[in-house]
């Protein structure tokens, strides 16, 4: 028969087991999305610093503008 001990001893190496084997098969099967999640967010990085460039120096340009427009009239 077996005691409690020993019920606990196969429980917590069953679960070893099981999560080691659940753990690689997920890795395995995630690994190729998280490396399009990580280029697609550097993508979005670099497409975001362009914008705020160019949204920046349109802002220039206005303030440049707008103070030659007292001077025009």
């Amino acid at each position: 028969m077996l005691t409690k001990t020993d019920l606990k001893a196969i429980e917590s190496l069953f679960d070893r087991k099981f999560d080691g084997k659940f753990k690689s098969a997920f890795e395995i099967a995630f690994n190729p999305i998280k490396k399009d999640l990580r280029k697609i967010k550097s993508d979005l990085k670099v497409a975001i610093s362009v914008f705020d460039r160019i949204t920046i120096n349109h802002e220039e340009r206005i303030k440049i503008l707008e103070s030659l427009r007292p001077a025009l009239a």
